[in-house]
């Protein structure tokens, strides 16, 4: 805006003003440019957020590109790289809220199962696909058919 209030005075001093605008005489010199180049900042308002947003859609994609690009992502069992289907993955991938992992940290299976669980002073284990309370001595007693509580029932 600054640049187009300047270049309108110069054409102004070079060519004037058309007939059809009248003289003003009584604003001042720095109010007309300050007029001016606030009248220029709210033409230009709109040319700014459509190349705003055409640069941020830029840098996603580009994002994405970078995931084929990653060695530490390539599975060699087939022999496949990873492969952004969506150019939001970045984003997404800030959203992960719980990550189920064995005891030294890392993700050996890519099938989580659900094994056991503590609830308050209770311990219960899952056994062929049902659910089952520990007893005192550590072992899973199977003839205990276990009845959800309100804490279990908020627990999952």
């Amino acid at each position: 805006s600054v640049i187009s209030t300047g270049l309108k005075y110069w054409f102004e001093d070079k060519f004037g003003e058309p007939w059809y605008i009248p003289e003003e005489s009584s604003k001042s010199q720095a109010l007309k440019v300050i007029e001016n180049a606030l009248a220029f900042m709210v033409l230009f308002n709109y040319i700014i957020p459509i190349s705003l947003y055409v640069t941020v859609e830029m840098q996603k994609f580009l994002g994405s590109l970078f995931f084929r690009t990653d060695s530490q992502m390539y599975d060699p069992s087939i022999n496949e790289c990873a492969q952004a289907n969506t150019s939001d993955l970045n984003e997404e991938l800030g959203q992960v809220e719980y990550l189920f992992t064995d005891k030294t940290g890392t993700l050996t299976e890519n099938t989580m199962m659900f094994r056991q669980c503590c609830i308050g002073s209770r311990q219960f284990e899952v056994v062929d696909g049902k659910f089952y309370e520990k007893v005192e001595n550590g072992n899973v007693d199977l003839t205990l058919d276990v009845q959800f509580t309100p804490e279990m029932n908020e627990f999952f």
